[in-house]
């Protein structure tokens, strides 16, 4: 996957579609995705983690993000002894930040 750090995605005139990850209950970091290419983003050389999905949104203020969503990957399969299949995911459509970011298309 490719890079982008987040002072030069914050310059992008349009960003199709951000994905906030939760990584843990409490830890979530950010894609996106311009075009046809995925990015994770980074925040002064490592990826971007904050400690809620409302902290992630607001580092996109004042940008043009088409959609947002929260993307889980349930670690279930994994605790059980089961390979990791990627049927536990869960990806639900959210709002942006509230204020000023302005819906694509």
């Amino acid at each position: 996957m490719r890079q982008i750090r987040l002072e030069s995605l914050k310059r992008q005139p349009f960003i199709d579609r951000a994905v906030i990850v939760s990584i843990t209950n409490s830890l979530y970091s950010l894609r996106v995705y311009i075009g046809q290419s995925e990015y994770l983003v980074l925040d002064h050389g490592a990826t971007v983690r904050r400690s809620s999905a409302e902290q992630v949104k607001n580092l996109l203020r004042g940008c043009k993000v088409g959609e947002f969503s929260i993307f889980h990957r349930s670690a279930y399969d994994e605790m059980i002894g089961l390979p990791d299949g990627g049927y536990n995911i869960l990806e639900v459509s959210t709002a942006g930040p509230h204020g000023d970011v302005e819906p694509g298309h």
